[in-house]
């Protein structure tokens, strides 16, 4: 296929091992199923579209700049990316049940998500350069080997939640990580596995399930090689602290489960928990000061909006965000979290 002009298609294109190639480019605004060739034209998956990637007799191939800003899913296989720029700004996510290898020249930036979330930890080599940006977070479970070098400026957050990442290169958290905790048992909670030295900066949260009684120490990182440095700031409920070790970093509490967290539970009501334009939280017999603060989250652990609360409701505006998953906290009821889906 020859391009020479702009080229749009409104319905889904479907590539099986064909090439592109021209001096017009190409953007996905509906939804592309791309199985195998090259594509030597600019192209930008725009916000809302979607695209599926996979290896078939021929690999795909990037030659040309590249920027997703929808949400992009690949399937397996190997990629190549030659080309001069190569942006994910909205969603990468792999769902794979075979290996993936990432080969080629250009360095992928991940501006984005870029995550392993599909049905089984598989293994990703990475022959290119991963640069993971400061609004770019990295998720997921897995194993990922750096080939080509891996620089963090971003977020961090193991599982899907929960679950276990495993970098096999040395590594340095910047920005910060997200760890989430349903349990005590290994595969309840979020764990971040290290072959290599690492060294820890920026902001550690810890979220705890509603409810979840933790029973002494969990290994939350581990390092094969030696653990340096603090976080700078940690948010965690109160009866639980965290131990720097020379391998990595464990979280304890006493065990209990604080009786204001099963209360708020019952005295807060969210409605809708699947929301299309708002979100409404209702406190009944909970005394919520208007002076307060409501962050939501995402499950990245972004901070994407704060409201102050009235004497017994709060109406959160959401048409705007992203699809996805998203946390409620409140100042004045640390212990207290709340979960919707913006669909």
């Amino acid at each position: 296929m020859r391009l020479n002009t702009i080229f749009e298609p409104t319905t889904v294109l479907r590539l099986k091992d064909a090439d592109i190639e021209g001096s017009g480019n190409l953007r996905i605004i509906n939804s592309l199923n791309w199985n195998g060739g090259t594509i030597d034209v600019p192209m930008r998956v725009l916000e809302n579209a979607t695209a599926i990637i996979r290896e078939n007799d021929k690999r795909p191939i990037v030659s040309a700049p590249f920027t997703n800003e929808g949400d992009i899913t690949l399937n397996g296989g190997i990629i190549e990316l030659n080309t001069s720029l190569f942006k994910n700004g909205g969603n990468w996510n792999v769902d794979s049940d075979e290996d993936v290898i990432i080969d080629g020249y250009t360095a992928f930036l991940n501006n984005g998500i870029f995550s392993i979330c599909g049905n089984q930890p598989i293994k990703i080599s990475f022959n290119v350069p991963f640069n993971n940006g400061p609004s770019g977070t990295f998720k997921g479970q897995g194993s990922y080997t750096f080939n080509a070098g891996f620089s963090n400026d971003g977020i961090i957050a193991p599982g899907c939640s929960p679950g276990i990442l495993t970098i096999q290169d040395n590594f340095n958290i910047a920005k910060g990580i997200d760890i989430e905790v349903e349990g005590d048992q290994l595969g309840q909670f979020d764990q971040l596995v290290v072959n290599g030295n690492m060294t820890a900066g920026g902001i550690l949260n810890v979220i705890v399930a509603n409810g979840t009684a933790v029973n002494g120490s969990i290994k939350i990182i581990q390092t094969t090689g030696t653990f340096t440095g603090t976080f700078s700031q940690v948010n965690m409920p109160p009866n639980y602290t965290i131990q720097y070790q020379t391998d990595g970093v464990t979280l304890t509490s006493d065990g209990s489960v604080n009786t204001l967290t099963l209360d708020n539970q019952s005295t807060i009501t969210i409605n809708p928990t699947l929301a299309t334009n708002e979100v409404r939280l209702d406190f009944k017999a909970v005394n919520v000061q208007a002076a307060g603060m409501i962050e939501i989250y995402s499950i990245e652990g972004q901070l994407v909006r704060q409201i102050n609360p009235s004497s017994n409701m709060a109406i959160i505006p959401v048409s705007d965000l992203p699809s996805g998953t998203y946390v409620i906290r409140m100042n004045q009821l640390p212990n207290w979290r709340g979960r919707f889906s913006k669909i």
